[in-house]
């Protein structure tokens, strides 16, 4: 993850945190490049809950276009909010 801060605004570039919107609603979701599951969910979801709800944006490498967004809470999990 790369930490992105301007005067006033912040983003946060994921890498290979996140690779797919849906692992927003379900963090638990992974993929081949998870080697260690247990960190990619534990890292995915401290992610996911620093930007929950916060004006800072969210850069997804994997998603599709755009792949700049928000991180909205929806209930025990989360969402992507495109932009």
């Amino acid at each position: 993850m790369i930490d992105l801060r301007g005067s006033h605004d912040h983003a946060v570039m994921s890498g290979d945190v996140i690779h797919h919107p849906i692992q927003c609603a379900a963090p638990w979701l992974s993929n081949a490049a998870d080697f260690d599951r247990e960190a990619a969910l534990a890292t995915r979801v401290k992610l996911l809950e620093q930007l929950a709800d916060t004006p800072s944006i969210l850069l997804a490498a994997h998603f599709p276009a755009p792949t700049a967004g928000r991180v909205i809470s929806s209930g025990a999990a989360f969402r992507f909010d495109f932009h």
